[in-house]
């Protein structure tokens, strides 16, 4: 399956700690579309977007996340690290533990983004 944790550099010391990310650079694509989920009280995903890369990063806490390219299924424990989702990963199924906010980053702007439902 076409899909890696990317491991971000953070700087931190005794006040917190700082991640700063450079498209293209620290991601291997042009960022074109920045979104976020937050306050969800239910699963969310169950649907791909066929032609589109995407990160997907915790803000705060922990979540699940469940990938099936129509073979076979992995799944991922994310405690505040990055998850890259790559092209033609069907369908995709999220599931997150107490409410927690996701910002998602994706190569292409909706109007482009062909999606797949199961």
């Amino acid at each position: 399956m076409d899909s890696y944790v990317i491991d971000l550099k953070t700087i931190a010391d005794s006040r917190g700690a700082l991640t700063a990310i450079e498209g293209a650079q620290d991601i291997p694509f042009e960022i074109k579309r920045i979104f976020y989920m937050h306050h969800v009280s239910s699963d969310r995903g169950g649907h791909a977007h066929i032609d589109t890369d995407q990160v997907l990063i915790p803000i705060h806490g922990s979540l699940r996340v469940k990938l099936f390219n129509g073979k076979e299924t992995e799944e991922y424990v994310m405690n505040d690290c990055t998850l890259q989702i790559c092209m033609s990963l069907l369908p995709i199924q999220y599931v997150l533990f107490c409410q927690v906010p996701i910002m998602i980053w994706a190569d292409l702007c909706v109007q482009w983004m062909h999606i797949c439902r199961i």
